[in-house]
């Protein structure tokens, strides 16, 4: 729980100090929490469940500057629409 409280006080705080930044989470807290992650605008997406290799894809998608359809073919991706 203190763990959920402190990542929630760190995103928040980029958000603020950041705000131009595109904020990705991953991990156990955006897994299971993805929803209010999302909705709550504290991330702009995240990667649920395993995601070594499709963040780094969702990353040479990103550099080679590649459409949104790619983008949504990752596996494990979400974001609010």
């Amino acid at each position: 729980h203190d763990t959920f409280q402190y990542d929630l006080q760190l995103l928040e705080r980029l958000r603020e100090k950041a705000d131009k930044c595109l904020v990705i989470a991953g991990g156990i807290e955006a897994s299971t929490n993805s929803e209010f992650f999302l909705i709550n605008n504290i991330v702009d997406l995240l990667f649920s469940g395993p995601s070594e290799y499709s963040f780094r894809e969702f990353i040479e998608l990103l550099v080679s500057n590649r459409n949104l359809e790619e983008f949504l073919a990752i596996k494990g991706i979400q974001f609010y629409e």
